[in-house]
């Protein structure tokens, strides 16, 4: 007489809490899900899986309350929404490859990073940005005039990265399979006075990178650890919280496009959302930031700036990145040449352990680390 099949007990608000975690769409749930079936253990075990749930929370009689491990500073809809396993899982990872990197710092005597906590929420963000801009070593240049999108990223990127600050940025989580969703965020920072990190969202378009860049950098500068969308500030959020994003906004958009310039640029004369394309592209920012410095430094009226906004809307910036890159590179571009250096480095001298090694770089066998290492122009 066959045994018959042991089954699990699973509350079914744990189960659609796991399926809103996992973002599991009706097409791929399993077939027990579907007609309300109580699992087998390893159904249970598959399910973990495809919804990169722990397995014990599925044992829970509620859903658990995940928290974000940082502060919440989102302006968007998104606000004060439960995080996503892919926003856990990239926060998560990267606050590990912090702790990694604070204790390296430490063993090498390494210099706290000047740029964390260099201002204050009651400094005007003009003079901050100005700040901001001499120490990152932007200086007098007129702002971020490369040939590409992608080059203006990486040149803020590597400015940052000299100042000793640790920028990852990805399109998808840990696993490399699950995206991200810009929706849900546009970048975080943890502040640290030896290892700040910072993380960009790669899935948004080019030019909210780069303005989610330096928004990160002005959270730095007030040493403010956060999740951030970069969003305009609205009414709804609380008021300490709206204070530090209006004054993060202003920063970067004048890191980015700084008063002098800017100004010597503008022409009056042309037809606004023309002139708002055309600096974009020389500035290498969004025409709704270049349209907002517009309205800040009073050269159009909030009538102007309303009825111009509208008309940008129909208006795509620009293509999110296509760029092509082998496997030693996409490593590089996700976790920084800093922290990838140094974990190399460490790897390499024999303080660090491989395996530990290929789960802060997210590869798998020792020849990958030697490519990273090749390619970084590291001495084996």
């Amino acid at each position: 007489m066959p045994r018959a099949t042991l089954r699990v007990e699973v509350a079914d608000t744990v189960l659609e809490w796991a399926i809103r975690r996992g973002r599991l769409p009706e097409s791929k749930r399993p077939a027990w899900v579907r007609l309300k079936k109580k699992p087998t253990f390893k159904q249970l075990e598959a399910f973990a899986r495809l919804t990169h749930t722990p397995l014990a929370y599925l044992f829970l009689d509620k859903p658990p309350d995940e928290r974000l491990p940082l502060a919440d500073m989102r302006m968007g809809h998104m606000a004060g929404q439960n995080p996503s396993a892919e926003l856990l899982d990239t926060v998560y990872l990267c606050q590990q490859r912090q702790e990694w990197y604070r204790a390296y710092a430490e063993d090498e005597g390494l210099e706290p990073v000047a740029l964390v906590g260099c201002a204050r929420l009651e400094d005007n963000p003009e003079d901050a940005a100005s700040d901001i801009r001499e120490r990152i070593g932007l200086g007098h240049q007129p702002g971020l005039s490369t040939r590409s999108w992608h080059e203006a990223f990486s040149k803020l990127r590597d400015l940052l990265e000299r100042c000793g600050v640790l920028v990852m940025a990805s399109s998808v989580a840990a696993d490399t399979k699950r995206k991200l969703d810009p929706v849900e965020f546009r970048g975080f920072v943890l502040s640290d006075k030896l290892a700040p990190l910072v993380f960009v969202n790669r899935a948004d378009w080019q030019a909210a990178q780069i303005f989610t860049l330096a928004h990160e950098i002005a959270h730095l500068a007030l040493s403010r650890t956060a999740l951030t969308d970069a969003e305009p500030v609205g009414s709804h959020r609380p008021i300490d919280t709206i204070q530090i994003e209006r004054w993060c906004n202003r920063a970067a958009s004048a890191i980015l496009l700084p008063r002098q310039s800017f100004e010597s640029e503008f022409n009056p004369s042309s037809n606004l959302i023309d002139e708002c394309r055309r600096l974009a592209g020389l500035f290498r920012v969004s025409a709704f930031v270049v349209l907002r410095r517009a309205l800040e430094l009073n050269l159009i009226s909030e009538e102007e700036y309303s009825k111009t906004r509208n008309g940008l809307r129909a208006f795509v910036e620009n293509a999110r990145p296509e760029v092509i890159l082998k496997a030693e590179q996409r490593v590089i571009t996700r976790v920084g040449k800093r922290f990838a250096s140094a974990v190399v480095t460490d790897t390499l001298a024999g303080n660090t352990r491989f395996t530990e090694a290929f789960r802060l770089l997210g590869v798998k066998r020792a020849p990958d680390l030697f490519k990273i290492a090749q390619k970084l122009g590291l001495p084996m």
